[in-house]
């Protein structure tokens, strides 16, 4: 079953009236089955949202993927990882998750970027491709637009085109 972000911050005031009503050795104790179940459900949220995050939606070419160990490297942030820790199992802090989430969002996004914008070219026609998402960049609406195989139009606001400064 997944967990919604309002189940997640219910689960997030629950701990903290658990942790703030309960004795700490009948959370250890006689609730421990139930607790343990809390902690684990909050966490595996926490997991999946930072995840998404920090690497959702990331493409690369099967013929470059030297970026990988880079972007692996700045979503395992021990710093910012922490922070999320800290907001939900000591400040059981939703703001503040989210906050850290988008921090390391913005940390990968800083290692990716200058590599996806490496694979924007600009074609003779004076049309700004991606070989990444085989789109080609519509600056009048600010968004990849292509076709498909089968001629169907696609496009996608993945990261905007803007032209080196």
């Amino acid at each position: 079953m997944e967990t919604s972000k309002e189940e997640f911050i219910r689960n997030l005031e629950k701990l903290r009236k658990n942790e703030t009503s309960v004795p700490a050795e009948l959370l250890r104790t006689k609730y421990q089955e139930a607790y343990n179940k809390l902690r684990r459900e909050i966490c595996s949220f926490a997991n999946e949202f930072m995840k998404a995050c920090a690497i959702g939606g990331i493409r690369v070419l099967k013929t470059d993927m030297s970026i990988l160990p880079k972007i692996q490297t700045a979503a395992n942030d021990k710093e910012i990882w922490r922070r999320a820790s800290l907001a939900i199992f000591r400040d059981k802090s939703y703001p503040e998750f989210e906050a850290a989430a988008l921090a390391l969002h913005q940390k990968v996004q800083d290692v990716y970027i200058p590599y996806f914008r490496l694979y924007c070219h600009r074609l003779e026609d004076g049309t700004i491709h991606s070989d990444i998402l085989d789109l080609d960049w519509d600056s009048k609406n600010r968004i990849w637009k292509g076709v498909t195989a089968d001629g169907r139009p696609c496009w996608s606001s993945y990261i905007p085109y803007e032209e080196e400064r």
